[in-house]
């Protein structure tokens, strides 16, 4: 399996915060540096103003009361300079404190231009000695507030530049993480196109030499992310295998009905299939499986198969029901099958529950019942859409020995399998359209004929449930 830190949706996610990030930093970065340019530009506005406060303060210390810096237009337009200033450091949303200074300048300059017009006024009519007067010191005032503000202001400017210089480096870092998500998706790639080859070697070895490994490569193949291509690939090449097991049992159903009377059974499953140039060698087959053969000189009395297993359907209805599986039977005609009637209807009772409680999601599925006799057996057939075996729950069923995290039902499904003696088949099969797995399972039991005080019927069981149920009804006397 691919890490989790190379899943396709991880690497989009780093780099979606990457780029967001990116983003976000960049226009960070870019009004930090648009409001540190308007501080500087504002500390050069209140310069100018008040150098036309120092203007006015020179005209009147010598004495040129005819100069324009002393006229009230000009005093005007430099309150107007001042109150510019204080808009566009509001605009800018600086501190509190910044403002306050602001609007002492101010003040200070209306009271600082009332006394410039008021000495103005006394020097025009006598001689007034200027050192008795207190302007000098209003001047110097006005200027040690102006030189505050520009401190502030300087001192705002230099954290938006440290501003700027962190988002920078975190601008460089989300950059990094943009480069290496690319890195991780090359490497993603990579390690699928590796993936992929393995398992395509795999799966080839297998096929050649190897049929009991096809659930162990189905398991691999679910959990690999590969690519449709090859995943198309690996679906044809199990339906050509698919149709070669169908022709080769379709051969081995023929030759054990070749005698009208002797019945065949095969007692075990045969454990390789020979191979010449990847297709199977009929012949040689054949000669393996009869040596396996059991002869019976005929068949015994058995049990109704299709009523046993609609007596276990009825009992599971409300479960599958409550997990939203329907039901489709398709029983051709009455099957009867060797072994005791209990056992036979415990078994198939309990592969139905485990199979309904194995189900992941709560989507609407189909459960297909068939049956169908072949020759010396009766195939009763289970398949589940939308469902999926594991390759150790096959191997448990075919065999294996259980550890101790089986689930019991499956260990009770083992020794119930055992006890009525019959054969089971599972595969999982593929729809590349839907993209979903199809549970597949063929329980082989030996065919047998009606008790003696039983009536034998041909009869056609085919509908919906609720047909399907009305039959049931009148098989148990209900109706």
């Amino acid at each position: 399996m691919i890490p989790n830190i190379f899943k396709t949706r991880t690497i989009l996610a780093v780099a979606s915060i990457g780029l967001i990030s990116l983003i976000t930093l960049s226009f960070t970065g870019i009004n930090s540096a648009q409001k540190r340019s308007d501080l500087y530009r504002l500390n050069s506005g209140i310069d100018i103003c008040f150098q036309r406060i120092s203007q006015s303060f020179t005209a009147l210390m010598i004495r040129d009361l005819s100069s324009q810096y002393l006229s009230a237009d000009f005093h005007s337009v430099t309150g107007d300079c001042f109150n510019e200033v204080s808009r566009s450091l509001t605009e800018m949303g600086v501190s509190k404190s910044i403002l306050a200074n602001v609007n002492n300048l101010k003040s200070d300059f209306y009271w600082f231009g009332q006394k410039v017009g008021k000495i103005k006024g006394m020097l025009a009519e006598s001689d007034l000695d200027m050192t008795k007067s207190n302007i000098t010191q209003k001047y110097y005032e006005l200027d040690s507030m102006k030189s505050e503000i520009e401190d502030k202001i300087s001192s705002l400017g230099s954290d938006y530049a440290s501003s700027i210089s962190l988002t920078k480096w975190a601008s460089l870092a989300s950059i990094l993480v943009l480069f290496m998500a690319s890195i991780a998706l090359v490497l993603r790639k990579r390690f699928i196109d590796l993936n992929e080859k393995k398992i395509l070697t795999q799966l080839e070895n297998s096929l050649e030499h190897d049929y009991d490994t096809k659930s162990r490569l189905l398991d691999q193949i679910f959990e690999a992310n590969l690519s449709a291509q090859t995943s198309s690939y690996i679906v044809s090449m199990f339906k050509n295998l698919e149709a070669q097991l169908a022709q080769t049992q379709q051969m081995l159903l023929k030759s054990n009905s070749l005698d009208s009377e002797t019945v065949y059974s095969i007692n075990e499953n045969i454990d390789e299939i020979p191979v010449i140039d990847n297709k199977v060698d009929i012949d040689e087959l054949l000669t393996t499986a009869t040596s396996d053969f059991s002869r019976e000189e005929e068949l015994e009395e058995g049990e109704e198969l299709d009523l046993i297993l609609l007596t276990a359907v009825e009992s599971l209805k409300p479960k599958m029901e409550a997990a939203r599986i329907e039901v489709d039977m398709n029983f051709n005609e009455t099957m009867y099958v060797r072994g005791l009637e209990e056992n036979i209807q415990q078994f198939l009772y309990t592969l139905m529950n485990h199979l309904v409680s194995s189900v992941e999601n709560d989507n609407e599925r189909v459960l297909h019942l068939k049956s169908r006799a072949l020759g010396g057996l009766v195939y009763c057939q289970f398949e589940l859409e939308d469902h999926f075996v594991s390759s150790d729950e096959i191997a448990i069923l075919k065999g294996k020995e259980p550890s101790e995290d089986t689930a019991v039902g499956l260990i009770l499904l083992k020794e119930l399998l055992q006890d009525i003696g019959a054969g089971i088949s599972i595969d999982n099969k593929f729809d590349s359209k839907s993209a979903k797995y199809t549970t597949l399972i063929d329980i082989i039991f030996d065919k047998a004929k009606a008790k003696t005080n039983e009536k034998s019927a041909t009869q056609i069981v085919k509908g919906n449930k609720a047909e399907i149920r009305k039959y049931l009804d009148n098989q148990l006397g209900l109706a």
